[in-house]
This record gives C-alpha cells, sequence and structure tokens, in this order.
C-alpha cells in the first residue's frame, strides 16, 4: 500500500494560504500560525490595477527565462522574493 505523507502546512501553502517563509517557521518549530481561509494569493498590483511586470539584470545583464522572455513578476504580494516568468510557468526565489 502506498502511503502520501503531506503536512497541514505544505497544504496551506500549496492553496496559497500562507508563505514560504510562514512554511518554513512551521517546520523550524513548533509555534502556532493562525490562517485566515479568506487569503487569497494576489499578484503584485500597480496602481491603477494592471500587473506589475519587471524586467530583471544580473550584474547588469538582462535576465532573460528559458522562454525567451525577460519580463517578470512577483505572484504572490506577501513573498516579495518569489517571481513568475510572464510568458511560461518558470517560477524562481530570490535570496
Amino acid at each position: 500500500m502506498n502511503t502520501l505523507n503531506i503536512t497541514v502546512g505544505q497544504v496551506l501553502y500549496d492553496a496559497g494560504f500562507i508563505t514560504k517563509s510562514e512554511l518554513s517557521a512551521l517546520k523550524d518549530n513548533t509555534s502556532e500560525l493562525i490562517v485566515s481561509t479568506k487569503a487569497k494569493i494576489s499578484p503584485v498590483l500597480r496602481a491603477d490595477g494592471c500587473l506589475h511586470e519587471y524586467t530583471l539584470k544580473i550584474d547588469g545583464t538582462a535576465l532573460i527565462c528559458a522562454c525567451g522572455c525577460n519580463v517578470f513578476h512577483h505572484p504572490d504580494n506577501r513573498d516579495l522574493e518569489l517571481w513568475n516568468c510572464n510568458c511560461c510557468t518558470f517560477r524562481f526565489e530570490t535570496k
């Protein structure tokens, strides 16, 4: 019989109710975390409500995704270290 071991924290993270840093805090200690079920993942938006898009540079060189796109956005306004490519599903995290 196959079993699947998954934590409540991982489920909350996958559903977008907590950030990666909150998930790490749950794994690192036994502190409680109160999560609002009304929380939704929302990307970073400009004042006019449109997606805030960025071109990124690393050491002065434009970052270009494997798909060829050079425009990225923050998919979660609660985790500004998380980036998504605007054209494909590529996601990365900065530190």
